[in-house]
């Protein structure tokens, strides 16, 4: 399991799969990938279960919380040992001039004082 901070808003989540091995002798299942925001997968943001053989393409699309962490899984089925690449794709990014940045800094300094 790993932990992912996000920017935020509409995410592409990819992982490719190949070579998977069953270490008990069985047929290649193929893995399994998740993204929950508990780290004990009660809040499942995105799951994708379905053992699809010994290699391929999983993506998820997902709306995550700016700053928030979450938790991504990957784990081979029935046991499967696999080799795979992970890709993460933002579809916005939301840039602002350093002047805008700065007034907003400003505004929100005030408001504390």
């Amino acid at each position: 399991m790993g932990v992912c901070i996000a920017n935020g808003g509409e995410q592409s989540i990819t992982v490719t799969f190949s070579g998977c091995h069953n270490p008990n002798g069985g047929i290649p299942g193929g893995i399994e990938v998740g993204l929950s925001s508990s780290c004990d997968c009660t809040e499942q943001i995105a799951c994708e279960t379905n053992c699809s053989g010994n290699g391929g393409l999983i993506t998820m699309e997902v709306k995550l919380i700016p700053c928030k962490i979450d938790d991504l899984w990957v784990e081979g089925c029935n046991g499967e040992i696999c080799n795979f690449t992970l890709v993460t794709k933002s579809f916005h990014i939301d840039l602002l001039p350093l002047g805008k940045f700065q007034e907003l800094i400003q505004n929100s300094l005030q408001r504390m004082l």
